[in-house]
């Protein structure tokens, strides 16, 4: 049979195999990377990363396998032999040499080739589209059973999700958060990894990049990982500024438990009596007598930082699930506990207060029980009489102790029912007892944390200032009306809290009141008015229009410069409402301010004495004209040099 004449552009066998192990070799990748194995997804996709490079660079630098030189042919200095084509060879050839058959063209018709690339592209995003539905279907029953706790059913169900699509890093945080719930935290790291890898700025991945870290006891990397939300979005600063001293809280208190632990073993007095009273107070089936009586030892020996961290390392806090009758307790209604039982949760409560006296760990320890947080809080409103009185002390006693560092107000703001609390909190004030101070400081505290304010924006018209005003008008210590005043200042803070404040004239006209009162409530009512007309216009023309400027007038000639600095400040703000400034040409103020400014002995009452002068000045010529006859200039040039 006469030897057949290749046919252009026919692909040589070389070229065959090659493209045939190409497609052997994407084949092993796509079936590696839908495999259930997590480790061997992610060596598929390195090889898939590795792939990829590869192609990119040969589009870059094409090299035709034809161009290669076959073995057999001989070498040349040019690297090509002298093998020359013959084109008059099929010079005679007529049709009938040619091969039967119909004719081959050289390309698909153009027409036809697009509409099947549209129609398995159609055809392609129909299905991914289905996938992202099912996928997405499957995230939010994920996020439904997440919110409920149930952890591992979320878990199940992400999978699930990521099964359909694996290019979506929200299922692949999702799936982060979940693990850490689990304690899965070397896995959580990965679904971290993997959505940086489809997002770099993913900043929920750094969030749990970093948490997962920190659960592992990596601080170094648990820092670095916060630190690369800023750049992501700079203006998380606050939010990475609490993620890394939750870090340097967690580093510290693990090198506490090792100290302690040393300690202990060691053989040391102290340590080995925290420790043996623990396990005393820890038998069953004792009298209660001797349970409160154990916990009072336990208050009195927790001193020091290394007593309170060999008391939470051996299960000091369990004690409140675990303890046969203390958990008991906590767990029944109040009205049912004998004169007993209270007792024993009062000393359990001692004992508590000494543990969490300054340390920002046991504190959040103790109030990520949630069993505990409620019983608190039914205790802070039951009517209690007799034995349950020292109870509701002790509980009070422990809040505040908790609320007096930042992290024990955030634990508090962030476990306690808000609206509850300051609910039970206000009426605690109203009554003349023992433990009425001890409830406003505590309001007072955690009205400095910033997600109270947030909290409490909505509600504040329907139950704080109510009850703040209630406070007023009854006949409530000084000392608890001050600290009360105090709470709301720290409050208004808040600019939307704020406003509300300065549209109650119901408030200004009490706050009015108090000024005409005794002078414990001087300071207090001073600071929230100062504070609120900072810079809310309604405030100052309210006050303006109700006698408010002869008032504080009237506190410039006090001997308290705490007083005197406040209502000089506070008259500096009621200088941009019209009428202020020429209503007070009728005084002698301005030769008042200028001996407070010399003669005054602290820096901040002289300032704000001075900046009145200037405020009064630019409002009113008349005041300008009254400060050069008295050489007010020099006297504030000279005594202003002296501030710093």
């Amino acid at each position: 049979m006469a030897n057949v004449p290749k046919l252009p552009n026919q692909p040589s066998e070389k070229e065959i195999q090659n493209f045939l192990s190409k497609v052997d070799e994407i084949e092993n990748v796509l079936k590696g990377l839908n495999s259930d194995n997590e480790e061997k997804r992610d060596l598929y996709m390195s090889k898939a990363d590795e792939m990829i490079e590869k192609i990119q660079k040969e589009k870059k630098n094409p090299v035709d396998v034809n161009d290669e030189e076959e073995p057999d042919m001989p070498r040349t200095k040019t690297g090509f032999s002298k093998t020359s084509i013959n084109k008059d060879c099929y010079k005679n050839d007529t049709e009938s040499a040619s091969i039967p058959g119909p004719a081959i063209t050289e390309c698909m018709d153009q027409n036809a080739f697009m509409a099947a690339m549209e129609a398995d592209a159609k055809e392609r995003a129909e299905r991914r589209k289905e996938r992202e539905t099912t996928a997405n279907t499957l995230k939010e029953q994920g996020n439904t059973e997440f919110k409920q706790g149930n952890f591992q059913k979320a878990l199940e169900l992400y999978n699930q999700a990521i099964d359909q699509i694996r290019d979506s890093s929200v299922l692949y945080t999702n799936r982060a958060q979940a693990r850490m719930k689990l304690g899965l935290y070397s896995d959580a790291l990965k679904d971290c990894d993997l959505a940086l890898r489809l997002w770099p700025n993913c900043l929920k991945a750094y969030v749990h990049q970093g948490h997962a870290y920190l659960a592992l006891k990596d601080f170094d990397k648990a820092r670095k990982s916060y630190q690369q939300i800023l750049s992501v979005d700079p203006k998380k600063e606050s939010m990475v500024q609490e993620y890394i001293a939750d870090v340097n809280r967690a580093e510290e208190a693990s090198q506490m438990e090792a100290k302690a632990t040393k300690l202990f073993e060691s053989g040391d007095e102290v340590a080995s009596g925290v420790v043996d009273v623990l396990n005393r107070v820890s038998q069953k089936n004792q009298l209660p007598l001797y349970y409160s009586g154990g916990f009072r030892v336990l208050a009195s020996v927790i001193k020091d930082a290394d007593s309170q961290t060999l008391f939470r390392t051996h299960n000091g806090f369990q004690l409140l699930r675990e303890h046969q009758l203390l958990s008991r307790c906590l767990s029944s209604s109040l009205n049912t506990l004998s004169k007993e039982e209270k007792d024993v949760m009062s000393a359990a409560l001692e004992m508590l207060t000494s543990a969490c006296k300054d340390n920002e760990t046991n504190q959040q320890m103790l109030l990520s029980l949630p069993e505990f947080v409620h019983q608190i809080s039914s205790i802070l409103v039951f009517n209690f009489k007799g034995q349950g009185r020292v109870l509701k002390i002790a509980c009070l006693n422990l809040l505040h102790e908790i609320s007096l560092t930042s992290a024990g107000r955030a634990a508090i703001v962030g476990k306690f029912d808000v609206d509850r609390l300051t609910a039970a909190l206000f009426p605690l004030m109203m009554k003349a007892t023992t433990y009425g101070s001890t409830a406003a400081a505590v309001l007072n505290n955690i009205a400095l944390d910033r997600r109270l304010k947030s909290l409490l924006r909505e509600k504040i018209e329907e139950k704080i200032l109510p009850a703040f005003e209630s406070l007023l008008v009854t006949t409530t210590p000084a000392s608890i009306v001050s600290l009360a005043a105090s709470a709301v200042t720290n409050l208004v803070g808040d600019q939307v809290i704020r406003n509300k404040m300065a549209s109650s004239k119901k408030l200004w006209d009490n706050i009015g009141h108090l000024l005409n009162q005794d002078p414990a409530f001087y300071k207090p009512a001073l600071k929230c008015i100062t504070a609120v007309t900072q810079s809310s216009e309604e405030a100052r023309q309210m006050i303006a229009q109700n006698k408010g400027t002869s008032i504080l007038m009237r506190f410039l000639a006090m001997e308290d410069e705490v007083v005197i600095g406040n209502a000089a400040l506070c008259l500096s703000h009621l200088c941009q409402v019209k009428q202020v400034c020429s209503k007070l040409t009728k005084t002698n103020i301005i030769q008042k301010l200028l001996e407070l400014a010399r003669d005054g002995r602290k820096s901040a009452c002289q300032t704000n004495c001075a900046i009145l002068v200037g405020k009064l000045v630019q409002g009113d010529s008349r005041h300008l004209d009254r400060l050069r006859e008295l050489h007010g200039i020099e006297i504030l040039h000279g005594c202003m040099k002296h501030i710093k």
